[in-house]
């Protein structure tokens, strides 16, 4: 069973109910679609986001990160990513969850 939990590295983020993801044609971008608003995201964003599919926790999105960006290390990309999920939740767009 899942609860709602704060956000740290234990936290598995995804997208609240009625939140999408989605390749917008024109731009070839990733865009998060919620009612009456859009998110236009860029590389970074979309490699997080993507992830965010309430499986994986903070940590291991960080660390399947880090495997594409070699040069940062696991704790630069722990505070990167800890840090744009607390923008989207702030924004209504991302939940936590922590597995019991």
């Amino acid at each position: 069973m899942a609860s709602i939990a704060p956000l740290n590295q234990a936290s598995r983020p995804r997208l609240r109910p009625g939140i999408r993801l989605r390749h917008d044609r024109s731009s070839g971008q990733l865009v998060l679609l919620a009612p009456e608003r859009g998110l236009a995201l860029n590389a970074s964003a979309g490699e997080i986001i993507q992830r965010c599919t309430g499986e994986l926790t903070v940590e291991e999105i960080a660390t399947e990160l880090m495997h594409i960006h070699r040069d940062l290390s696991l704790p630069e990309l722990e505070v990167q990513v800890m840090h744009f999920l607390r923008r989207l939740m702030d924004r209504g767009l991302l939940t936590m969850e922590m597995t019991r």
